[in-house]
């Protein structure tokens, strides 16, 4: 039995043998067929790496191409981001100047309509103590002189809100000739609508001043009739 297993072992063996000559020899044979195989053109290998070399360069000068235009992509990137931190600080700037203007022109508007209040008041009360006055000769003496010191204040009232109404008329042909010019210039310093919105800021207050210049003058006109009929019932 033991002559049996060594016999196998044997077997074996033998086969394992065998086949490693085989292969061996397979690739013995395969190495003398590359080596009759005959070598490649020399030209033909040099027309390869000329080939390759032209694609090298080829490529090579569309890197360069392509490292141009994203140095062109970053500087306008550039650019247009420094535009728009121009843009937002001109925006802040102009909303800044706005909202103080439209604060001013509110004070102003606030302290000449308490004025005006005041003046409506002044003339009420004057108008309730005439109507008590027992008129004699001295009373309307005394009245008329009092009104006559008045009367120039007024008249300065008034020219100084005439003189308030020409700078206001003056600041509004100023912007709208600013406003006219850069858009013919295509260099607006404002948009649109911030134009038209200030511009109608002062529309409005020129508006304002006008009725009150109206009101004023026609109190004073009034005042010297006033006057003048007081006057005439003195002598």
């Amino acid at each position: 039995m033991s002559n049996d297993r060594s016999e196998g072992i044997d077997a074996a063996r033998s086969s394992s043998i065998f086949s490693l000559l085989e292969n061996a020899e397979a690739g013995r044979a395969a190495v003398e067929q590359n080596l009759r195989t005959p070598q490649r053109n020399s030209n033909q290998l040099s027309e390869e790496i000329l080939s390759a070399q032209n694609e090298l360069g080829a490529l090579k000068v569309r890197q360069n191409r392509a490292l141009d235009e994203l140095r062109t992509c970053k500087a306008a990137t550039n650019s247009l981001q420094a535009h728009c931190e121009q843009f937002v600080k001109a925006n802040e700037g102009i909303s800044t100047r706005i909202t103080d203007l439209s604060t001013k022109i509110f004070e102003d508007r606030r302290s000449r309509l308490e004025k005006i209040t005041s003046a409506e008041q002044y003339f009420s009360g004057l108008h309730a103590a005439l109507e008590k006055i027992v008129w004699t000769p001295e009373a309307l003496q005394r009245l008329a002189e009092a009104l006559q010191m008045q009367v120039p204040e007024l008249e300065q009232h008034s020219a100084d809100l005439d003189s308030s109404l020409q700078r206001k008329r003056t600041k509004l042909d100023h912007l709208q000739a600013q406003s006219t010019n850069n858009s013919m210039a295509g260099d607006v310093t404002f948009p649109a609508e911030e134009q038209q919105a200030m511009l109608q800021i002062f529309r409005d207050e020129f508006s304002k001043l006008q009725s009150m210049l109206r009101h004023l003058t026609s109190q004073k006109e009034l005042l010297k009739e006033e006057v003048d009929r007081l006057s005439r019932l003195d002598s």
